[in-house]
């Protein structure tokens, strides 16, 4: 790999070069630090720590993205292979949390070569979707604009409307964690587990201190 991270018992996190051990950014919780772990593109480090914080760096500036409250110690941390999700697992109850990072993903989200149609309606949905925290409708032109902003559409639930009308209409939402579950998925199976054992064998890596990307 081409940087490491690693977090410290002082709460210090550092992304360093493997090859000249130099210290390229660094940040600090606000206790020991239990987990980190590189999103899969790369461009985020995820890290839990004692004070029960999950925080989202940028491992470039080391500008914190985002920061959540698991509730207990955080012991490790892990990403859903698509980079949507974090799991966190810790806490004497062993306690597992799936914590959906999608609105941060639609606030930092930049088109290439949009379309003058495709910007605005980027600018709706953050509007819409992060600042109103309400659905947003949308009609047949813009659901082909959609078609072409792959990565933002992979983000959004997309239901069509049920109303009998000439013209369809789409109501977009935030995907949350539920909407990412197999539909044959059997409801008895996602109980969260109970107990330390079982939350080490939900979250790879769970002592690990470093994770290279």
């Amino acid at each position: 790999g081409t940087r490491v991270a690693s977090g410290a018992r002082d709460g210090k996190v550092k992304i360093v070069d493997p090859k000249t051990a130099i210290t390229q950014a660094e940040y600090t919780h606000g206790g020991g630090v239990w987990s980190v772990a590189w999103s899969p593109d790369g461009t985020r480090v995820a890290s839990g720590a004692r004070d029960g914080k999950l925080k989202i760096v940028d491992p470039k500036t080391a500008i914190t993205q985002a920061e959540y409250t698991h509730g207990e110690g955080v012991w490790s941390v892990a990403w859903s292979l698509d980079g949507t999700r974090l799991a966190s697992g810790g806490g004497l109850a062993g306690k597992v949390k799936i914590t959906s990072i999608i609105p941060l993903l639609l606030a930092q989200h930049q088109l290439k070569y949009p379309t003058l149609s495709q910007f605005f309606l980027l600018k709706r949905f953050q509007e819409k979707l992060l600042k109103e925290k309400e659905p947003l409708l949308i009609g047949q032109s813009d659901r082909m604009d959609l078609e072409g902003m792959s990565d933002l559409k992979k983000l959004l639930k997309i239901e069509r409307s049920k109303s009998e009308t000439i013209n369809p209409i789409w109501r977009l939402q935030l995907k949350g964690p539920a909407d990412f579950v197999p539909k044959d998925a059997d409801e008895g199976e996602q109980d969260e587990p109970e107990g330390e054992e079982s939350a080490r064998e939900r979250i790879s890596g769970w002592r690990d201190r470093c994770s290279v990307m």
